[in-house]
């Protein structure tokens, strides 16, 4: 079979959505997803498109822009400053997630669905409830009170870009659940393990994961790879700041960036093929598997072929453990056929506090 690329990028004030359907690693066709994105402020742009368990692209609105975005069916969402929205990855069903927050700068998920951003310049990490109002610069609430703190600290500066999820146990069986950090200031990747009290998490600081003495280390987002590393996107520049200098100083630097890879020694494993031609039966085996991207791109994979899949998805959910039923229970939500009885289920029998809270949250009537 051929093998088609799709990805979803920001261009000053539009998403567009660049198809490669040859695999010659161009892209032939390109569209536009989404427009109206303020550029006032260029360091304040959207990011961190995130295809979430819902199905649905999640993303994040940055500082100071004013933007009223439109999506393809005309809808069109107000933002200014930090806001996070989602839409389908047609271009379509565009609404608002979250108000709030200064400049969020990354977005991770984890194994239930559950979404977290890093903001460049409140509190570093913020666990997203939907509808939630986070704390801004002079923005009141909207009278029910700002969505609940996770992380009282700061990690030494306000320059917090890129968050990535690390499930519990997965490189050291002593280890929570952890969510990591980019801090472009102090040229660190930040670290907190992750407390449940509740529905609520609470980030508790521990030491870095990566400390450099290279003053030009700026790790501006994190990602956990197939293969089980996590992935450092380095902008590795003398200057970060974007009001302290012009943006023509030639201490900018315009020519390098850094892509890191991070894991102990020993445990990478070999990339899974995840594509159009793996069977179901494979893929919802791997609805389970401990690292949550492959569990994601498996999630995504089988909900994009219709109803075929729901009879292997319903006799996987007897003997799965809770993880894969979280999986399975998105797909068939993704289908439309999931039911209460198997959502019960879920909930009566997890293993882990908090797992059987999954968020799900159907996509507008029009998907």
């Amino acid at each position: 079979f051929r093998r088609v690329l799709f990805r979803s990028v920001y261009h000053i004030n539009q998403v567009l959505l660049l198809e490669d359907s040859d695999g010659d690693g161009v892209a032939d066709k390109r569209e536009t997803l989404l427009e109206g994105y303020g550029s006032a402020d260029t360091h304040g742009m959207t990011n961190s498109f995130t295809w979430a368990h819902d199905g649905s692209i999640h993303a994040t609105h940055g500082f100071a822009n004013d933007s009223k975005v439109k999506d393809r069916d005309g809808t069109i969402l107000s933002m200014q400053s930090g806001h996070t929205y989602r839409f389908r990855p047609d271009g379509k069903g565009l609404e608002l997630w979250t108000r709030g927050q200064v400049n969020p700068f990354g977005m991770a998920r984890d194994d239930a669905g559950r979404l977290f951003t890093a903001d460049c310049h409140s509190r570093p990490l913020y666990s997203l409830i939907r509808g939630s109002c986070y704390p801004s610069f002079g923005k009141p609430h909207d009278g029910l009170g700002f969505g609940p703190e996770m992380c009282p600290h700061d990690h030494g500066s306000t320059g917090i870009a890129g968050c990535c999820w690390i499930p519990a146990g997965f490189w050291n069986a002593k280890d929570p659940e952890q969510l990591l950090i980019g801090n472009v200031v102090t040229s660190k990747v930040n670290r907190d393990d992750i407390a449940w009290q509740g529905a609520s998490p609470k980030a508790i600081e521990t030491p870095d994961l990566v400390v450099s003495n290279d003053l030009w280390f700026r790790p501006v987002d994190l990602k956990l790879g197939p293969d089980g590393a996590v992935y450092v996107a380095d902008f590795y520049n003398r200057i970060i700041g974007h009001y302290e200098v012009p943006l023509t100083h030639p201490g900018r630097d315009r020519h390098r960036g850094r892509i890191w890879r991070i894991a102990p020694k020993g445990t990478l494993a070999p990339m899974p093929d995840l594509g159009a031609g793996t069977d179901a039966g494979t893929l919802v085996a791997r609805l389970g598997d401990r690292n949550p991207t492959i569990a994601t791109l498996a999630l995504n994979q089988l909900a994009t072929r219709g109803k075929q899949p729901e009879n292997i998805l319903r006799q996987a959910w007897a003997s799965g453990d809770w993880r894969k039923r979280v999986g399975i229970a998105w797909c068939l939500e993704r289908m439309g056929s999931l039911d209460e009885k198997l959502i019960s289920e879920l909930d009566r029998k997890s293993t882990r506090r908090n797992s059987s809270h999954i968020p799900l949250s159907r996509m507008p009537s029009s998907a």
